[in-house]
Order: structure tokens, then C-alpha cells, then sequence
């Protein structure tokens, strides 16, 4: 399913919430939270494979060059600059943390739409047994718990570096 349709398909989900305090939760909480984790997921990817991409060229590199040495100071400057180069790389991808916050924010994302999703059909914890009131809560409660859970992994990398 592309995105545009799932964006349509949530859209008249949520204007059929009965409750106006809710549909403007979802609105201006949910849903720009959801394309927060969207938006951070897409560029820690793209960060991680991009100097995951450039440590494996110079990895390959390391054997090719090694090849060419002749001894030369030229040829061992080269092969140790590339060496460092992906120590540096490798060092700098741990410590930025790319691949854990990229695999976070999608699951949050994820998470974060599974629960909307058993809030519009009345499944799961949010079955047809509740009330509105208590369904409505039970929405916020679960989101919330998510959005808090990350600022403290958010803060946990924070302290880290």
C-alpha cells in the first residue's frame, strides 16, 4: 500500500471520530508524530547506508592497494590513510548511532499506527466492549507511552556521545 493511500485511508478514519477532542488529537498529535518518525527513520537510513557505502569501498580499496605496494613511502601513506579512513568511518556510525535510531523511529512509527489502527477498527484493546470515553483514553495512554519511551532513548544517546 503507498503511503498517499494509507494517508487517504487514516484521513476518513479520522473524520469519522465522533469525539472532536480526539480528532484533533490525532490531528496535531498523532499523526505529525508519526511523520516525525517517518521523516528521521528515512534520513538515519539514508545517513547509515551512505557511510556504511563509503566504508566498504574503502575496505575493498585497503587489499587493492596493497597489491600496488612497492615499498614506497607513497604507496604505505596511501594504504594507512585508507586504513584510518575506515576506522574513522566505522568510529563515527557508532557513535552517531544511525542504524539503532533508524530502526527506532520505524518501529515507532509502526507501533504508533498499529495502535490508531485497532483504535478506528474497535479490535484489540480497543474492542467494541469499551466506551468511547474509555477507548479515547486508552488512545492517548498508549500513544503517549510511546512518544515519552522515545524521548528517553533520544536523551539516552544524548548522554552517550
Amino acid at each position: 500500500v503507498k503511503m498517499n493511500e494509507r494517508n487517504t485511508s487514516l484521513n476518513g478514519w479520522i473524520y469519522n471520530v465522533k469525539d472532536e477532542t480526539t480528532q484533533n488529537y490525532i490531528n496535531i498529535r498523532i499523526i505529525p508524530q508519526m511523520a516525525y518518525y517517518s521523516t528521521k527513520s528515512q534520513q538515519c537510513k539514508a545517513a547509515y547506508m551512505k557511510w556504511m557505502k563509503v566504508s566498504i569501498f574503502i575496505g575493498i580499496l585497503i587489499p587493492v592497494a596493497s597489491i600496488f605496494a612497492d615499498g614506497s613511502i607513497a604507496m604505505k601513506a596511501i594504504i594507512a590513510f585508507l586504513g584510518a579512513s575506515s576506522a574513522a568511518i566505522t568510529s563515527y556510525l557508532s557513535l552517531q548511532n544511525y542504524q539503532k535510531l533508524w530502526e527506532n523511529y520505524r518501529s515507532n512509527r509502526e507501533l504508533t499506527l498499529s495502535i490508531l489502527l485497532a483504535y478506528f477498527t474497535n479490535s484489540g484493546e480497543f474492542s467494541e466492549q469499551k466506551t468511547d470515553e474509555e477507548r479515547n483514553a486508552l488512545l492517548v495512554d498508549k500513544c503517549e507511552m510511546i512518544f515519552t519511551e522515545e524521548t528517553g532513548v533520544w536523551k539516552d544517546s544524548i548522554r552517550s556521545q
